[in-house]
């Protein structure tokens, strides 16, 4: 899984445990609800200014997103 990815599902987890469509979400930070479709399916991510909102709208703890666990790999 990829940051974006990653992200992507935070950010609907989060979304949904408010009971909050991507339309809500859209509107509360000015956004498009295409925006929130892309970086729900990890195609693109937000730019910063709009994720720390979104961190803030959807009282995203901001070291969820950097967390990951990756595997990996021996390339010898």
């Amino acid at each position: 899984m990829n940051v974006r990815e990653h992200w992507g599902v935070v950010i609907r987890q989060h979304r949904q445990s408010w009971d909050l469509t991507q339309e809500d979400v859209a509107r509360m930070l000015g956004v498009s609800q295409a925006s929130v479709t892309a970086w729900e399916r990890g195609t693109r991510s937000p730019d910063p200014e709009t994720l720390a909102k979104l961190v803030k709208a959807l009282d995203i703890d901001p070291r969820v997103l950097f967390t990951i666990d990756v595997e990996i790999r021996d390339v010898a």
